[in-house]
């Protein structure tokens, strides 16, 4: 029995997945959901030997993450708190202190060396592109700052709904600046809102 892939099939799972479900990292009831959904539509085009294969990881999870941007320069304060809804904990993040971490917005870029100079202690970093924290160098500079956590964008998805990321355990390997990863384009309204 052959089947053709059509461009609104592909769209509808592709949807599901990231959106619907959403958060999918392993051991999570995001992967469950998807792995139940995959399997039923594997199923659903005629394929009887479908098999699920389970196996032991270190895990890490995370109870919560929330973030909430204010504009602290304006007077009347005109423009209240905002909670962007895309912020996830970055996967082998250490945790926050129990108190929150509030702190200015440093617009880090892509995390060359040029985009470390400008002063950064006790600030929040903003780093386009996320997968650039497997670069030694980048997390050297990163823990030299004095950066009070870090926000990261994989540039990979420019979607508006959350997006699960992080970094392997060993190249996180004792790096203490907890991270959060938000959407793309909650990303380029904050750079937006950032003085010249």
């Amino acid at each position: 029995m052959k089947t053709r892939a059509s461009q609104p099939a592909i769209n509808h799972h592709w949807d599901v997945l990231c959106h619907d479900i959403g958060h999918r990292t392993a051991g999570s009831t995001g992967e469950q959901e998807a792995a139940d959904y995959i399997e039923s539509r594997l199923q659903n085009l005629g394929l009887t030997d479908i098999q699920r294969h389970h196996f032991e990881f270190p895990n890490w999870s995370s109870s919560r993450c929330m973030l909430k941007v204010s504009v602290p320069d304006d007077p009347k304060m005109i423009r209240p708190p905002r909670r962007i809804t895309s912020a996830r904990a970055n996967s082998y993040s250490v945790s926050t202190p129990k108190k929150l971490i509030r702190g200015r917005l440093a617009y880090l870029q892509s995390g060359l060396p040029l985009d470390f100079d400008q002063p950064l202690k006790g600030k929040i970093g903003l780093l386009i592109g996320a997968l650039a924290l497997s670069d030694e160098k980048l997390k050297q500079r990163i823990m030299r700052s004095g950066l009070k956590a870090l926000l990261s964008v994989d540039t990979r998805v420019p979607f508006g709904w959350p997006v699960s990321q992080g970094a392997a355990p060993h190249w996180v390997d004792g790096f203490n600046v907890p991270m959060a990863g938000i959407a793309y384009h909650d990303a380029i309204n904050l750079v937006e809102q950032l003085p010249s």
